[in-house]
């Protein structure tokens, strides 16, 4: 379910509470585009769209990123 796999991710990034719905967001942002077998293998995005999901934006939950101002 989508709370398991966004519960497993905060507790996977020992992140506070408060996160909680950045990380249903997140679950259910992943969970439309990972292939179904019902689906032939193909994601729900991509049976709705028509194109395959893009994967290259994704980091890892709970890295560390940095903020770039420019002066």
């Amino acid at each position: 379910t989508l709370n398991g796999k966004a519960r497993a991710m905060r507790n996977y990034a020992k992140a506070p509470a408060n996160l909680w719905a950045e990380f249903y967001l997140t679950s259910s942002y992943l969970h439309r585009r990972i292939p179904i077998r019902s689906l032939n293998g193909i994601s729900s995005y991509e049976a709705w769209t028509g194109h395959p999901p893009d994967y290259s934006h994704l980091r890892e939950i709970g890295s560390r990123c940095f903020v770039l101002i420019q002066n």
